[in-house]
């Protein structure tokens, strides 16, 4: 199936409230001056209108440019008008032959982007020796900093390799888990919040990293 067979979701994208319909009428130059030279809800009614005005082209552009993931799709969709809120500001409106409607040029120019950047990301790839180098530092509570700021992305990679393991550990080792990887709490904190020696929750911590190993192999391996 080719991307311009893709169904839309519906309805999708929402559009904007507008006060009042007048503004429906303006054209985007006078949408743009208002919103760069306007204040307090002019500023509010011209960039809704402009939006309006795009956000169902923008919207399937990005779909089909995605192949229908829809959250993706959504996700990169609010980025785009994100960045039209802060940068309209400084944006200059110039009529030329090649573009037509300069706004719309750049509104999709903003999204080509921001589909580039999504499929990166998506195809970056975080060595597992980093992704686990990180995560048992983190749960023997040492200090991650170099980590995150040389390879950030390595945080959310393992994150999400850890947590696609939890459903096979019991009730009280999620706790721990939680309790020493997201709250970096010390042994002997963990133990008086379950009401345990320190010694126990060391053995029982012990007990969980093992575990944890052959579950994250097998993900791996199962991903391969």
């Amino acid at each position: 199936m080719s991307s311009s067979d893709l169904k839309l979701p519906v309805p999708w994208p929402p559009t904007a409230f507008l006060r009042n319909t007048q503004w429906i009428a303006f054209d985007t130059l006078d949408l743009v001056r208002i919103f760069q030279h306007g204040t307090g809800s002019e500023k509010t009614e011209a960039f809704s209108a402009l939006y309006n005005r795009y956000c169902q082209g923008i919207w399937e552009y990005i779909y089909r440019q995605v192949d229908g993931a829809e959250a993706e799709a959504k996700d990169i969709f609010g980025q785009v008008w994100l960045v039209a809120l802060e940068e309209l500001q400084a944006f200059e409106y110039r009529l030329d032959i090649v573009t037509g409607d300069p706004l719309r040029a750049w509104l999709f120019r903003c999204a080509t982007n921001r589909v580039k950047q999504f499929y990166r990301e998506k195809h970056a790839q975080t060595p597992l020796d980093l992704v686990e180098g990180f995560l048992w530092a983190r749960l023997s509570g040492e200090d991650t900093t170099l980590y995150e700021l040389f390879a950030p992305a390595v945080k959310n990679k393992a994150s999400a390799l850890l947590y696609s393991t939890t459903k096979d550990l019991t009730p009280e080792q999620k706790v721990l888990l939680r309790l020493r990887y997201n709250g970096n709490m010390s042994f002997a904190n963990i133990g008086a919040y379950l009401g345990k020696s320190e010694g126990t929750v060391k053995v029982q911590h012990h007990r969980l990293l093992k575990k944890l190993r052959s579950l994250l192999e097998q993900t791996v391996e199962d991903d391969l």
